[in-house]
């Protein structure tokens, strides 16, 4: 709605534009006019010609601006697919495996120790033909000993009762943790004893090379780091994707340093799968999250994915599930119908993003999968970075503080809230997504939001707990913002001076514009241009009947 009205207004204030500077021109280069009155006309004309190149370089640098400031919604291009994956029988021996490896011809290898001990293997396939690689896909389904085969596809990173407020300095630049209701969620859990696995580009915890430690991790614990691509026992970040999504989950809190996290007693597992450039692949995934389950997490966060499902990652997150860990997952940045892989998976809980509006972000993947949305961040030019989530991480091998926006930003906020759950007791995968979608604030449109908008507070038990900063907007800079807003409805004022005949018509135009500005600010939906809009087009109606045209 706002939108339209955004695009309504601008038309007819666009011909309020062309038609003015006409009017104002002919008054300048009018000889018989006063020479007041022509000096008038000429600042009038330098103000507009100024206002309108501003305006239109403002849009410039939201466009640019837009799908580059985090580079999750601009990945580079995905890598070809040169190995296949097959998840052997447990029980099957490795002598079995070479004697299939023989028959097919190709070359079956453990993808890392946890995938030795399940039979998780991958093989070279980068030299078949697309036929041939079809054909031993083919056999290896047919197996009775393989319980799955797929081509090993790349996954990317998605680019407040009395309450408890943390003393970090730049919380309050977090409008994305009491949206959730979070002040007065941290007085009844804060996550203690409860393990998230973050299935990432690894956790910069501690240093790595020329990679330093994120300086708002150093209370929090990790614990079992592996690094899947490389088979360490390490998770190190050298992305920065990773890092950020930990400190939504259990940022160091309360230590008078940075932001906070949601689950900030809560412990991280960083599982390292994601390379430099925020790839992955479809067996180093599965094996991650094999792992998770096996070494004590009770919940998996999975800001990743792609459009293409693979039965070895559904039959790993069957697994997990089975074995009683709460799956979460970004929804995908595609701005369009189709929850992406795994989060479409039955066992996950699929997190589509909204804004500080509370309405689903431009980006965000919709769809029938969906258990729930949160916070996500949502700016399209610099200006707009407050909008964003802010969290610590390493960006550039440089310790920092960054505004970032996704579906990727959104489903850590709902796995630190299942984490707080596991820390009051409750139990198993469905418990907790039941939880969830029960106290969830309701939204009109299941499709875009599933059960609503996550509600922490309501969650872990606070009575009363509405969303508590939801639908609140954050202006990015009144001076903009007010010269924004009175841009347009200026080019309105102009026009209506100069044409008389149409001042009626367009003083009723102005009315029904400022009635619906104020019905978007009274329910919570309007940022401050709608408000100073509903202003300036009730002094348009008012004023209107008093203009004088000059012929």
């Amino acid at each position: 709605m706002a939108e339209l009205l955004t695009l309504l207004w601008q038309l007819f204030s666009l011909l309020g534009l062309i038609l003015s500077l006409r009017r104002w021109w002919r008054t300048l280069t009018d000889r018989e006019e006063k020479r007041e009155t022509r000096l008038l006309a000429g600042a009038i004309l330098v103000a507009m010609v100024v206002l309108v190149a501003w305006s239109f370089a403002g849009l410039g640098v939201a466009r640019a601006g837009g799908p580059a400031v985090h580079e999750a919604l601009a990945a580079p291009a995905t890598p070809p697919v040169t190995e296949l994956v097959a998840d052997f029988r447990d029980d099957l021996s490795l002598a079995d495996i070479d004697r299939l490896d023989d028959r097919l011809g190709v070359e079956f290898r453990a993808n890392s120790p946890v995938g030795r001990a399940h039979r998780l293997m991958i093989a070279p396939a980068g030299a078949l033909t697309a036929e041939r690689r079809r054909a031993v896909l083919t056999a290896l389904r047919r197996d009775r000993r393989v319980e799955a085969a797929d081509e090993n596809l790349y996954l990317t990173a998605f680019g407040q009762a009395a309450e408890f407020r943390p003393n970090d300095p730049r919380y309050g630049e977090q409008w994305h943790f009491p949206f959730i209701g979070m002040p007065a969620a941290w007085e009844k859990s804060t996550g203690k004893g409860a393990v998230v696995a973050v299935i990432d580009t690894g956790v910069a915890f501690e240093p790595e090379g020329d990679v330093p430690a994120a300086s708002d991790l150093k209370q929090t614990r990790c614990v079992k780091p592996y690094d899947f691509i490389r088979d360490k026992a390490k998770g190190y970040d050298d992305h920065g994707h990773g890092t950020h999504v930990a400190g939504t989950i259990a940022q160091s809190t309360n230590n008078r340093h940075g932001v906070a996290g949601i689950a900030f007693d809560a412990a991280i597992m960083p599982l390292k799968v994601l390379s430099s450039g925020g790839f992955g692949t479809v067996a180093d995934i599965a094996d991650a999250i094999t792992y998770a389950a096996d070494n004590g997490a009770n919940v998996i966060n999975m800001s990743l994915g792609g459009p293409r499902g693979a039965a070895v990652l559904a039959k790993a997150c069957r697994y997990a599930h089975q074995r009683g860990v709460a799956i979460v997952c970004a929804a995908g940045n595609t701005a369009s119908e189709g929850v992406c892989y795994p989060a479409a998976y039955p066992e996950c809980i699929a997190v589509s993003a909204v804004g500080p509006s509370g309405e689903l972000t431009f980006y965000s993947t919709w769809g029938k999968e969906l258990t729930i949305a949160a916070p996500g961040g949502e700016y399209r030019s610099p200006e707009e970075r407050g909008n964003g989530v802010l969290q610590n991480t390493v960006f550039m091998k440089q310790d920092a503080f960054e505004f970032w926006q996704g579906t990727s930003m959104a489903s850590p906020h709902v796995a630190g809230v299942a984490a707080l759950l596991v820390a009051q007791g409750v139990k198993g995968p469905e418990a907790i997504r039941a939880r969830l979608k029960q106290s969830a604030t309701p939204k009109d449109d299941p499709l875009r939001y599933g059960a609503g908008l996550l509600n922490a507070a309501r969650a872990v038990g606070v009575k009363d707990a509405g969303l508590v900063a939801g639908l609140r907007p954050r202006p990015y800079g009144w001076l903009r913002a007010l010269a924004g807003c009175a841009l347009w409805p200026l080019f309105g004022v102009l026009l209506l001076y100069g044409v008389k005949p149409l001042r009626p018509w367009l003083s009723l135009g102005c009315v029904g514009f400022a009635v619906a500005c104020f019905r978007l600010a009274a329910g919570g939906l309007a940022p401050l241009w709608l408000v100073v809009n509903g202003l300036a087009a009730v002094g348009l109606a008012l004023v209107v009947p008093g203009g004088r045209p000059r012929r």
